[in-house]
Protein backbone atom coordinates (compact mmCIF):
# COMPACT_ATOMS: atom_id res chain seq x y z
CA UNK A 1 0.00 0.00 0.00
CA UNK A 2 1.17 3.53 -0.53
CA UNK A 3 -0.89 6.97 0.41
CA UNK A 4 0.95 10.49 0.21
CA UNK A 5 -0.89 13.24 2.81
CA UNK A 6 -0.20 16.32 2.06
CA UNK A 7 -1.64 18.90 3.66
CA UNK A 8 -5.18 17.47 4.01
CA UNK A 9 -7.41 14.13 3.96
CA UNK A 10 -8.61 15.65 0.83
CA UNK A 11 -5.76 16.64 -0.86
CA UNK A 12 -4.26 12.71 -1.04
CA UNK A 13 -2.07 11.67 -4.20
CA UNK A 14 -3.24 8.19 -3.81
CA UNK A 15 -2.38 4.99 -5.81
CA UNK A 16 -4.24 2.37 -3.97
CA UNK A 17 -4.18 -0.33 -6.58
CA UNK A 18 -7.04 1.16 -8.42
CA UNK A 19 -9.32 1.86 -5.61
CA UNK A 20 -11.91 4.12 -6.51
CA UNK A 21 -12.17 7.90 -4.62
CA UNK A 22 -16.09 6.15 -2.57
CA UNK A 23 -13.57 2.88 -1.61
CA UNK A 24 -11.16 4.93 -0.13
CA UNK A 25 -13.17 7.12 1.77
CA UNK A 26 -14.95 3.89 3.52
CA UNK A 27 -11.86 2.31 4.49
CA UNK A 28 -10.99 6.02 6.21
CA UNK A 29 -14.14 5.73 8.13
CA UNK A 30 -13.83 2.26 8.77
CA UNK A 31 -10.64 2.67 9.68
CA UNK A 32 -11.92 5.21 12.26
CA UNK A 33 -14.59 3.40 13.38
CA UNK A 34 -12.25 0.64 14.92
CA UNK A 35 -9.86 3.14 16.44
CA UNK A 36 -13.40 4.65 18.17
CA UNK A 37 -14.92 1.37 19.25
CA UNK A 38 -12.40 -1.30 18.99
CA UNK A 39 -9.00 0.34 20.54
CA UNK A 40 -5.43 -0.69 20.76
CA UNK A 41 -3.59 -1.82 23.36
CA UNK A 42 -0.72 0.17 24.98
CA UNK A 43 0.82 -2.23 27.75
CA UNK A 44 3.21 1.42 29.48
CA UNK A 45 1.51 2.84 32.42
CA UNK A 46 3.45 6.24 32.03
CA UNK A 47 1.91 6.73 28.59
CA UNK A 48 -1.57 5.73 29.51
CA UNK A 49 -1.36 8.22 32.51
CA UNK A 50 -0.37 10.96 30.05
CA UNK A 51 -3.03 9.88 27.64
CA UNK A 52 -5.68 9.57 30.24
CA UNK A 53 -6.05 13.46 30.40
CA UNK A 54 -6.88 14.35 26.78
CA UNK A 55 -10.42 15.11 25.88
CA UNK A 56 -11.62 13.03 23.48
CA UNK A 57 -9.26 9.59 24.94
CA UNK A 58 -11.04 6.61 26.48
CA UNK A 59 -9.11 4.20 28.32
CA UNK A 60 -10.88 0.39 29.72
CA UNK A 61 -7.18 -1.68 31.51
CA UNK A 62 -4.69 -1.31 28.78
CA UNK A 63 -6.83 -0.35 25.60
CA UNK A 64 -7.03 3.05 24.12
CA UNK A 65 -10.10 4.65 22.54
CA UNK A 66 -9.31 7.49 20.48
CA UNK A 67 -12.14 10.07 19.15
CA UNK A 68 -13.10 10.89 15.63
CA UNK A 69 -11.71 14.21 16.11
CA UNK A 70 -8.18 13.66 17.50
CA UNK A 71 -7.88 10.94 14.67
CA UNK A 72 -9.18 13.20 11.64
CA UNK A 73 -6.99 16.50 13.23
CA UNK A 74 -3.65 13.88 13.47
CA UNK A 75 -4.33 12.74 9.72
CA UNK A 76 -5.22 16.50 8.05
CA UNK A 77 -2.31 17.90 9.47
CA UNK A 78 0.11 14.88 8.58
CA UNK A 79 3.23 16.49 6.70
CA UNK A 80 6.80 14.87 5.28
CA UNK A 81 9.96 16.48 5.61
CA UNK A 82 11.69 15.37 2.60
CA UNK A 83 14.87 15.31 1.88
CA UNK A 84 16.24 17.56 -0.42
CA UNK A 85 17.70 15.21 -2.77
CA UNK A 86 14.19 13.91 -3.40
CA UNK A 87 13.46 15.53 -6.42
CA UNK A 88 11.09 15.00 -9.96
CA UNK A 89 14.72 14.57 -11.94
CA UNK A 90 15.98 12.14 -9.49
CA UNK A 91 15.70 8.19 -9.37
CA UNK A 92 15.76 6.19 -6.47
CA UNK A 93 15.24 3.08 -5.25
CA UNK A 94 13.40 2.15 -1.48
CA UNK A 95 15.23 -1.31 -0.61
CA UNK A 96 14.64 -3.75 1.90
CA UNK A 97 15.74 -3.29 5.51
CA UNK A 98 18.19 -5.20 8.24
CA UNK A 99 17.97 -8.51 6.83
CA UNK A 100 19.22 -10.96 9.12
CA UNK A 101 20.12 -13.36 6.11
CA UNK A 102 22.36 -13.61 3.05
CA UNK A 103 23.05 -15.24 -0.24
CA UNK A 104 26.35 -16.16 -0.57
CA UNK A 105 27.54 -16.38 -3.73
CA UNK A 106 30.49 -18.43 -3.23
CA UNK A 107 28.43 -20.97 -1.67
CA UNK A 108 25.65 -20.30 -3.24
CA UNK A 109 23.88 -20.78 0.23
CA UNK A 110 21.82 -18.61 2.58
CA UNK A 111 23.73 -17.76 5.46
CA UNK A 112 23.92 -15.13 8.81
CA UNK A 113 24.88 -11.73 7.52
CA UNK A 114 27.60 -10.41 9.02
CA UNK A 115 29.93 -6.62 9.52
CA UNK A 116 31.87 -7.02 6.11
CA UNK A 117 27.94 -7.63 4.63
CA UNK A 118 27.03 -4.78 6.06
CA UNK A 119 29.78 -2.36 4.86
CA UNK A 120 30.20 -3.64 1.40
CA UNK A 121 26.21 -3.92 0.58
CA UNK A 122 25.98 -0.14 1.76
CA UNK A 123 28.71 0.65 -0.49
CA UNK A 124 26.59 -1.07 -3.18
CA UNK A 125 23.04 0.87 -1.82
CA UNK A 126 25.18 3.90 -2.16
CA UNK A 127 26.10 3.65 -6.18
CA UNK A 128 22.42 2.51 -6.98
CA UNK A 129 20.91 5.19 -5.13
CA UNK A 130 19.22 3.10 -2.90
CA UNK A 131 17.16 4.90 0.28
CA UNK A 132 16.38 3.93 3.67
CA UNK A 133 17.20 1.37 6.55
CA UNK A 134 20.48 -0.37 7.07
CA UNK A 135 20.63 -3.29 4.40
CA UNK A 136 21.48 -6.12 6.63
CA UNK A 137 21.92 -6.43 10.35
CA UNK A 138 25.69 -7.57 11.34
CA UNK A 139 24.76 -10.93 13.10
CA UNK A 140 28.29 -11.45 14.24
CA UNK A 141 28.28 -8.42 16.58
CA UNK A 142 26.28 -8.42 20.10
CA UNK A 143 22.81 -7.21 19.52
CA UNK A 144 22.92 -3.71 20.72
CA UNK A 145 26.28 -3.08 18.82
CA UNK A 146 24.24 -4.20 15.96
CA UNK A 147 22.12 -1.16 16.01
CA UNK A 148 24.34 1.33 16.65
CA UNK A 149 26.41 -0.10 14.05
CA UNK A 150 24.12 -0.07 11.23
CA UNK A 151 24.19 3.58 11.29
CA UNK A 152 27.43 4.35 11.65
CA UNK A 153 28.30 2.19 8.64
CA UNK A 154 25.36 3.67 6.79
CA UNK A 155 26.92 7.41 7.61
CA UNK A 156 30.30 6.39 6.65
CA UNK A 157 29.77 4.41 3.38
CA UNK A 158 26.60 5.92 1.97
CA UNK A 159 25.41 9.40 1.10
CA UNK A 160 21.72 8.24 1.76
CA UNK A 161 20.82 5.24 3.69
CA UNK A 162 19.91 5.78 7.47
CA UNK A 163 19.65 9.76 6.91
CA UNK A 164 15.69 10.45 6.01
CA UNK A 165 12.58 9.68 6.45
CA UNK A 166 12.43 6.41 4.80
CA UNK A 167 14.94 4.80 7.48
CA UNK A 168 13.53 2.23 10.29
CA UNK A 169 16.41 0.66 11.59
CA UNK A 170 15.69 -0.71 15.38
CA UNK A 171 16.22 0.78 18.33
CA UNK A 172 15.05 -1.48 20.76
CA UNK A 173 15.87 -0.10 23.92
CA UNK A 174 16.38 3.43 25.45
CA UNK A 175 20.03 3.05 25.95
CA UNK A 176 20.55 1.85 22.29
CA UNK A 177 18.63 5.07 20.99
CA UNK A 178 19.83 7.57 23.08
CA UNK A 179 23.56 6.15 22.17
CA UNK A 180 22.43 6.59 18.14
CA UNK A 181 20.84 9.86 19.29
CA UNK A 182 24.23 11.72 20.34
CA UNK A 183 25.78 9.88 17.29
CA UNK A 184 23.29 11.77 15.29
CA UNK A 185 23.73 15.05 16.67
CA UNK A 186 27.61 14.51 16.53
CA UNK A 187 27.30 13.48 12.84
CA UNK A 188 24.95 16.45 11.47
CA UNK A 189 22.33 13.49 11.03
CA UNK A 190 18.50 12.66 11.07
CA UNK A 191 17.39 11.32 13.86
CA UNK A 192 14.10 9.39 14.31
CA UNK A 193 12.36 7.39 16.84
CA UNK A 194 9.88 4.28 15.01
CA UNK A 195 7.13 2.67 16.80
CA UNK A 196 6.36 -0.36 15.83
CA UNK A 197 2.83 -1.90 15.49
CA UNK A 198 2.40 -5.70 16.34
CA UNK A 199 -0.68 -6.72 14.34
CA UNK A 200 -3.30 -7.31 15.40
CA UNK A 201 -3.54 -3.58 17.15
CA UNK A 202 -0.85 -4.30 19.84
CA UNK A 203 2.35 -2.38 20.73
CA UNK A 204 5.64 -3.51 22.77
CA UNK A 205 6.02 -2.16 26.32
CA UNK A 206 9.78 -1.85 25.10
CA UNK A 207 8.84 0.13 22.00
CA UNK A 208 6.63 2.64 24.26
CA UNK A 209 9.44 2.86 26.85
CA UNK A 210 11.72 3.90 23.94
CA UNK A 211 8.78 7.03 22.98
CA UNK A 212 8.21 8.16 26.56
CA UNK A 213 11.38 8.34 27.58
CA UNK A 214 12.35 10.59 24.22
CA UNK A 215 8.84 12.34 24.40
CA UNK A 216 10.56 15.91 25.98
CA UNK A 217 13.53 16.05 23.61
CA UNK A 218 11.03 17.15 19.98
CA UNK A 219 12.50 14.39 17.71
CA UNK A 220 10.35 13.04 14.77
CA UNK A 221 8.66 9.84 15.63
CA UNK A 222 6.92 7.37 13.08
CA UNK A 223 4.53 4.87 13.57
CA UNK A 224 4.78 1.52 11.53
CA UNK A 225 2.75 -1.30 10.77
CA UNK A 226 2.94 -4.31 8.40
CA UNK A 227 -0.27 -6.54 8.90
CA UNK A 228 -0.15 -9.68 6.71
CA UNK A 229 -3.09 -10.43 5.15
CA UNK A 230 -4.72 -13.88 6.20
CA UNK A 231 -2.28 -14.44 9.31
CA UNK A 232 -2.54 -10.99 11.42
CA UNK A 233 -5.31 -9.11 9.14
CA UNK A 234 -8.32 -10.32 6.99
CA UNK A 235 -7.32 -12.14 4.14
CA UNK A 236 -9.54 -10.00 1.81
CA UNK A 237 -7.83 -6.96 0.18
CA UNK A 238 -10.39 -4.23 1.48
CA UNK A 239 -10.49 -5.55 5.38
CA UNK A 240 -6.50 -5.54 5.24
CA UNK A 241 -6.28 -2.23 4.38
CA UNK A 242 -8.82 -1.19 7.19
CA UNK A 243 -6.57 -2.93 9.12
CA UNK A 244 -3.34 -0.80 8.24
CA UNK A 245 -5.21 2.76 8.34
CA UNK A 246 -6.63 1.40 11.71
CA UNK A 247 -3.53 0.51 12.94
CA UNK A 248 -1.21 3.59 11.51
CA UNK A 249 -3.69 6.35 12.71
CA UNK A 250 -4.22 5.16 15.56
CA UNK A 251 -0.39 4.85 16.58
CA UNK A 252 -0.25 8.75 14.86
CA UNK A 253 -2.94 10.07 17.49
CA UNK A 254 -1.11 8.15 19.85
CA UNK A 255 2.52 10.35 19.00
CA UNK A 256 0.72 13.15 18.42
CA UNK A 257 -0.69 13.77 21.97
CA UNK A 258 2.48 12.22 23.62
CA UNK A 259 5.39 13.99 22.12
CA UNK A 260 3.55 17.44 20.92
CA UNK A 261 6.34 18.99 19.70
CA UNK A 262 8.02 16.01 16.92
CA UNK A 263 6.94 16.24 13.16
CA UNK A 264 4.89 12.77 13.81
CA UNK A 265 4.38 10.95 10.70
CA UNK A 266 3.81 7.51 9.48
CA UNK A 267 5.51 5.67 5.99
CA UNK A 268 5.42 7.73 2.76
Amino acid sequence: MYIMHRESRDNFSVNLFGLSREQIDIIFEKAIYLIKNVGVKVPHKGILDLLVDYNGVKIKDDVVYFGEDLVKKSVDNLKFIYPDYITPDNYFILGGAHEHTVYDIHSGKLRASNLEDLVNLTKLCDYLNVLGSAPVRPMDVPVYLQEILMYKISWENSRYKSSDIFEHNPKSTYESAKYIYEMAKVANKRFAINLWMISPRNFAHSDLEVVYRFKDKKVPMCVTTMPVAGVTAPIGFIGAYIQSLFELFAGLTLLNLVNPGGNNYCPP
